[in-house]
C-alpha cells in the first residue's frame, strides 16, 4: 500500500489520515520520543568507543554465566558500594573467590555479568538513572545519553530524566569470553518495546586491584565489580515461522506487501529507494486513535491510543531488517518521525502506511 498524501480529515479506527491543521515539524513529544528511541537503540545495538578500540587483550576463553535469578533494579546482588550520586541503591559486584581457582572465578564472573547486565536494563527501564549511572562506565554514559563524550553522573541523569521510559527484557545472556583480569564480553539479546536485538556487551572490572579503582573521580570503589562499558551489534535471527512483510521507501511515501501478516513475529525487509535518510517507526494504533496526534500534540509522552514498538534508521539506496516479536493482533502505523531538508517530519509529508496483524 502507497500513501503519497494522506486525507484532509483524520477519520476513527486507527485512521493514519492528516490532522487539518498539524505542526509539521518536530516539537518537544518528537524530540523526546526520538530521543528515548536512542537511548535503547544505542543499548542495544550500541556503538564502541574510541577508547576501546583495537584494544589488546589475553587471549580470551568462552564461559557460561552461572544462571542467576531475576534481577530487579536497586536490589543488592553482594556487598553494597558507595554510590557517587547519593542513592541509597547498590549496585552489583564481582563475587569473592580464592585467586589461585581460575575456573571458578570466571564462573562466578559470569554470572556478575549477567546480573550487573539485567541490573542496567531494569534500571534504565524504570527510569531509576542514579542506579544505571553506577552500572556504566563514563564513556557508555556518553553513548546512552547520546552526547558521544563521557558523563559524569549528575550530568548522565539530567540528560535521561526527560525521556520516556520503554518496556525492555533481556531474553538471554550467553557466550560470556573473560579476557585478561578486568576486561569481559558477552552476547546480550534484549527484546525493547516489541523489537528484538542482539549485541555483543563489554564490561569493565573496577574497585581494589584492578586497572580502574575509581569509577569516577570520587573515592576509590570500596569493591570489585563488573560495569558496562561498550556494545556492539550484531546480526539478529527471527524467530522460525515469522512472517515477512516488505517495506520501501522513498520521497514522500511508505509502501507495504502484505498489507496483513499472521502474527505473533514479524520481519521487516526494508529498502530505501529515497534520495535522503530515512527511519521506519513502528506504533501500534488503537482503535479512535491517530498517528497525526504526533504532530501537534506537545508532552513526555506518546499520544494516547499509540504505544511504540519499534525503529530503524535507513540510509538513502541502503536497506535494513527489524525482527518484531510478541506483536498482538490489531493496526499497526509504520511512519517516519525524521525531518525533511526543511526540518518538517517526513509524517507530515505523508510517510504513512498501516499494516493489520492477524492471529
Amino acid at each position: 500500500m502507497t500513501v503519497s498524501r494522506p486525507p484532509a480529515h483524520p477519520t476513527s479506527h486507527g485512521d493514519l489520515g492528516r490532522p487539518a491543521r498539524p505542526n509539521g515539524h518536530r516539537g518537544a513529544l518528537g524530540q523526546i520520543l526520538l530521543a528515548s528511541i536512542a537511548l535503547w537503540l544505542s543499548m542495544s545495538a550500541g556503538f564502541v568507543p574510541a577508547s576501546r578500540a583495537g584494544a589488546s587483550q589475553a587471549t580470551p576463553e568462552a564461559t557460561q554465566g552461572t544462571p542467576v535469578p531475576a534481577v530487579e533494579c536497586g536490589v543488592p546482588l553482594e556487598t553494597p558500594v558507595p554510590d557517587p550520586v547519593a542513592s541509597p541503591v547498590a549496585s552489583p559486584v564481582a563475587s569473592p573467590v580464592a585467586a589461585d581457582d581460575t575456573a571458578a572465578r570466571e564462573r562466578l564472573a559470569g554470572a556478575d555479568i549477567e546480573r550487573v547486565s539485567r541490573a542496567l536494563v531494569r534500571c534504565l527501564a524504570d527510569g531509576d538513572y542514579a542506579s544505571a549511572a553506577r552500572l556504566a562506565s563514563p564513556e557508555y554514559r556518553g553513548i546512552l545519553a547520546g552526547s558521544g563524550e563521557p558523563l559524569d553522573p549528575e550530568t548522565f541523569i539530567a540528560i535521561l530524566e526527560g525521556l520516556t521510559t520503554t518496556a525492555v527484557e533481556i531474553r538471554s545472556v550467553s557466550a560470556i569470553v573473560i579476557g585478561g583480569e578486568d576486561r569481559a564480553t558477552a552476547e546480550i539479546v534484549t527484546v525493547v518495546a516489541g523489537q528484538l536485538f542482539r549485541a555483543r556487551w563489554s564490561f569493565t572490572l573496577i574497585g581494589p586491584d584492578t586497572g580502574q579503582r575509581r569509577l569516577d573521580e570520587v573515592q576509590p570503589e570500596p569493591n570489585r565489580r563488573w560495569v558496562v562499558s561498550a556494545a556492539g551489534p550484531l546480526d539478529v535471527e527471527a524467530p522460525a515461522g515469522a512472517a515477512a512483510v516488505e517495506v520501501s521507501l522513498a520521497e514522500y511515501s511508505i509502501t507495504i506487501d502484505p498489507e496483513t501478516a499472521s502474527g505473533p513475529d514479524l520481519v521487516l525487509e526494508i529498502t530505501n529507494d529515497g534520495e535522503f535518510a530515512h527511519e521506519v517507526v513502528v506504533l501500534r494504533v488503537e482503535d479512535g486513535a491517530s498517528v497525526d496526534a504526533l504532530l501537534y500534540q506537545s508532552g513526555p509522552a506518546l499520544p494516547e491510543g499509540l504505544a511504540f514498538v519499534g525503529q530503524v534508521p535507513v540510509e538513502a539506496g541502503d536497506e535494513a531488517r527489524m525482527v518484531l516479536v510478541g506483536l498482538d493482533p490489531g493496526t499497526y502505523a509504520l511512519i517516519d518521525l525524521s525531518p525533511d531538508p526543511t526540518g518538517a517530519l517526513n509524517l507530515a509529508q505523508g510517510m504513512r502506511a498501516s499494516l493489520t496483524i492477524e492471529a
